[in-house]
């Protein structure tokens, strides 16, 4: 139980990275995505579709970090990194 707090602050710097790799990766080797939704709109100089894309992306990206702070607060609510 010790470890738990450590392995769930993991889970959470992992999952920030995997949403850099996913949009790098659409980007490389994508033919659609929001990643290359984002790029052709910056090509295109669609400023509205590129804001809302990267809006949708922060969105996400956000979320999922509340939900794996509230997932660390209810699991392991001893640790001083569940009130991070």
């Amino acid at each position: 139980p010790s470890t738990l707090p450590y392995l769930l602050t993991g889970l959470r710097t992992a999952v920030a990275t995997a949403f850099f790799a996913l949009a790098a990766g659409e980007l490389v080797g994508g033919a659609s995505g929001l990643a290359v939704r984002i790029f052709r709109s910056r090509e295109l100089f669609h400023t509205d579709t590129m804001m809302a894309g990267i809006l949708v992306l922060g969105v996400v990206a956000l979320v999922t970090d509340l939900l794996i702070v509230f997932i660390t607060r209810r699991v392991a609510p001893w640790s001083d990194r569940a009130r991070a």
